[in-house]
């Protein structure tokens, strides 16, 4: 409760702002509500930054909790640096990979770069389909170069969580889509057998939620036990594991 009041007071701090060269933006993603902030015609850097720089946050969890992490820190679910923006500039920001701290996950955060021609004003957000079991939230600092050209960063792929893990039948399951896809979305067991089809199709970009009634395509009750959520959109595959129970 007390890190959902600090987001929104951030997130009230920096609901107007005039034009800047050099201004930081916290974004608490316990909530939707985008940060604008008004640039003049620029190129700009996101520098992400943390507490010791000035900022409120590290890195944000969409899953409320850390799991399936390597001796690396990287995890299966964790905290990532991850966020968006609309207006002048439409894009998405992401940096690869879930850790297992906040810090880790800032320690690899890119640095990206955007470039107004005209100036205007741009939202910056977080994206989730339900926000209320986030963690932490994003902070970066937006500098404008004197000289350069922007840097073009990865585009960003497609993500897929599990919010609940163990798994408790008829939990939901989470995808992401940078752009419209023709996804398949399938429960696997540890040999890679397919045990259940959860949706396939075509897909418009953005965030989507499925249900699994722990029912195998057979229509028999699935066994308690380990399997793995895999997401294929033909271009790039997404896999995440979950925990079954009864």
């Amino acid at each position: 409760m007390r890190l959902f009041g600090a987001g929104v007071a951030c997130l009230v701090l920096f609901s107007v702002s005039s034009a800047a060269a050099d201004v930081i933006v916290n974004l608490a993603s316990q909530s939707s509500l985008p940060t604008p902030v008004t640039l003049e015609p620029g190129i700009y850097d996101l520098v992400p930054i943390g507490p010791a720089d000035g900022g409120s946050f590290a890195a944000w969890n969409p899953w409320g909790a850390v799991d399936g992490c390597d001796p690396s820190g990287m995890c299966d679910a964790g905290y990532l640096h991850l966020y968006y923006s609309t207006g002048a500039v439409v894009r998405s920001y992401s940096s690869p990979g879930r850790y297992a701290s906040a810090q880790l996950a800032l320690d690899h955060a890119q640095t990206f770069s955007i470039a107004l021609a005209t100036g205007g004003t741009v939202n910056f957000y977080i994206s989730d389909s339900v926000y209320s079991d986030n963690l932490g939230g994003v902070s970066i600092r937006v500098v404008q170069r004197t000289t350069g050209v922007p840097d073009v960063g990865p585009p960003v792929g497609p993500t897929l969580a599990v919010p609940r893990n163990p798994f408790p039948v008829g939990s939901e399951i989470r995808f992401s889509l940078p752009a419209p896809a023709d996804i398949r979305l399938d429960l696997v067991d540890i040999a890679g057998r397919r045990v259940a089809q959860l949706t396939n199709g075509p897909r418009s970009a953005g965030e989507h939620r499925v249900r699994w009634n722990g029912t195998e395509d057979d229509g028999d009750r699935a066994a308690a036990g380990l399997y793995f959520v895999r997401l294929d959109t033909g271009s790039r595959r997404v896999t995440t594991r979950i925990v079954l129970i009864p």
